[in-house]
């Protein structure tokens, strides 16, 4: 993946996990069950400082 590509989705999935959230009405810690990853996991994808491997979007 190139650095654009990485820059692009961590501007994208934060904004598209907030939306997911509201949508689903499910709390930040809900929302960490859906995904199959730790709370503060969840909270560091909200806030773009991580990325997400492809493993925890497959419950989708």
């Amino acid at each position: 993946m190139t650095s654009a590509s990485r820059n692009a989705m961590r501007d994208h999935v934060p904004n598209a996990l907030t939306e997911l959230q509201k949508e689903l009405r499910h709390t930040k810690e809900e929302m960490a069950v859906r995904l199959n990853i730790s709370p503060r996991s969840y909270y560091d994808l909200e806030k773009g400082v991580s990325q997400c491997s492809a493993r925890c979007w497959s419950g989708w």
